[in-house]
């Protein structure tokens, strides 16, 4: 691990002072009409259904542009924001969250698996996204986000209700 710290630090280095001494300014430079450029392929993600679960989404490649579905949204009667996603190479859902309260939890459950939850605790996450961790979901539309805000307020939840026996 740090042999590959070091070598990243020396390439970093090295293009960073053959630039300033090359006289490169960040100029930029005219491409020529006839290159053809190619887009990369969609990336393989690192784990797919319950190898997941419990994971961050977008470290594991399950997160990205063409590799999930936002299968809901709900704006909360306090303005906090649920996006209920389910990434489609790697079989699981999440939620994506903003304006969050300080205390404020969104429950994440799928039947049959263990739920995830994320929680506002200090005021730095009340100004950004925060992800639920991953849960695997073979039917995706099984899936339920819930909003338990601070101070015992009424939940509000988006997708499926549980049936009498999961309760």
């Amino acid at each position: 691990m740090l042999a590959a710290a070091a070598g990243v630090a020396v390439v970093t280095v090295t293009t960073v002072l053959g630039a300033w001494l090359s006289g490169d300014d960040g100029a930029r430079r005219d491409v020529p009409k006839d290159v053809a450029w190619s887009k990369a392929g969609p990336l393989r993600p690192s784990c797919t259904g319950p190898a997941c679960e419990g994971e961050d989404p977008a470290p594991m490649g399950c997160g990205g542009d063409g590799a999930m579905t936002t299968l809901g949204s709900l704006t909360a009667t306090g303005g906090q924001r649920l996006q209920l996603r389910y990434g489609e190479t790697c079989r699981t859902v999440w939620v994506r969250a903003t304006g969050l309260l300080v205390g404020d939890r969104v429950v994440l459950t799928v039947p049959g698996r263990r739920e995830q939850q994320i929680a506002a605790v200090a005021r730095r996450d009340t100004g950004r996204y925060l992800v639920t961790p991953m849960v695997a979901a073979a039917d995706p539309s099984e899936a339920r986000a819930c909003l338990l805000p601070e101070g015992g307020g009424e939940q509000e939840c988006l997708g499926r209700e549980p049936r009498r026996e999961e309760r």
